[in-house]
């Protein structure tokens, strides 16, 4: 499934209201957000702190990773109204803007932009969830060899608990490092010393939501994109489940790892695993069609209501 375009026959005000009409109908979900980023900025301006729309007030800042540059704002976006989940409320109802990573090395380069999310030490339930779901909508430009989409770091030099990135051949993984903090075991910190993988090459010009999912009761994570399931895997090995210490949450670039080079839209870590029907949904812009179809719909309504 691609994420494509419908031309804009009509004021994005109009618009905005006719997507509100035709997706009012909303359903409660028990999961927390821990963290949302829509992204919202001026086009090209350089971004600097990021606003958490969530409950938590989590907000990130966003800075130069290496000799790279810290990521800008973008009026690319994935569409102009985002819900939660199909049929879901309205979470965002003017989306106009995406972050832009831009890595400026070599295909092998660290050097680029990030956002920095610190754990709040003393509430591990927010950045240490022991189940999640972590997703957003991304669009790739340059291939980068295993560039960080984003990643929970840990103390041991530049390992992380859990990493999201691609393979060189542009699909999505995850790797952990789940081994106790500190502890010489084989490989030792920060070496993965686990990987799960897919195979869909996801650097083909298109808009795509990706996330993935960790549930602690089986310790499964499943790797999703466009709404599928690509990839699984449990944890073997090491610590019997994920590692956690106060390091950051980080996005775009990683300790230790390649910067991310493209567009990212929508970022959104919750508490405990979703399906996929909740996973944030992009709604294109309503055609006219559409909207007169609507609004007649409404008008006849109208007329059809008896008089008291």
């Amino acid at each position: 499934m691609h994420f494509f375009s419908i031309p804009r026959l009509i004021p994005a005000a109009a618009s905005t209201l006719a997507a509100a009409a035709l997706l009012a109908a909303s359903r409660p979900c028990a999961a927390s957000t821990l963290i949302y980023f829509q992204f919202n900025g001026t086009d090209g301006a350089a971004a600097s702190a990021i606003t958490d729309s969530s409950t938590y007030g989590l907000n990130g800042t966003a800075s130069a990773s290496g000799s790279g540059q810290a990521p800008k704002y973008s009026s690319q976006t994935v569409g102009p109204v985002i819900t939660n989940g199909i049929g879901g409320e309205i979470l965002n109802a003017s989306n106009t803007s995406s972050l832009k990573f831009d890595n400026t090395g070599t295909v092998t380069s660290g050097d680029g932009g990030r956002i920095t999310v610190q754990d709040p030490i003393g509430n591990d339930s927010l950045l240490e969830p022991s189940s999640f779901t972590v997703e957003a909508f991304i669009k790739v430009q340059d291939s980068i060899q295993y560039p960080t989409l984003v990643s929970k770091s840990r103390v041991d030099g530049g390992g992380s608990s859990w990493l999201v990135d691609t393979n060189s051949n542009n699909t999505l993984r995850v790797r952990t490092d789940h081994q106790a903090i500190g502890i010489a075991t084989s490989p030792a910190p920060p070496g993965f010393n686990q990987s799960i993988s897919s195979t869909q090459n996801i650097a083909d010009g298109n808009w795509h939501h990706y996330a993935v999912t960790y549930d602690a009761t089986g310790k499964r994570f499943t790797i999703y994109l466009d709404y599928v399931s690509i990839g699984t895997g449990t944890l073997s090995g090491g610590e019997p489940d994920l590692v956690y210490d106060d390091n950051p949450l980080l996005i775009g670039q990683g300790g230790g790892g390649r910067a991310f080079d493209g567009w990212m839209d929508e970022f959104r870590f919750t508490d405990s695993v979703l399906t996929s029907d909740q996973f944030l949904r992009a709604v294109p812009e309503p055609s006219r069609a559409l909207l007169l179809t609507l609004a007649v719909t409404l008008m006849l309504t109208r007329r059809r209501r008896p008089r008291s």
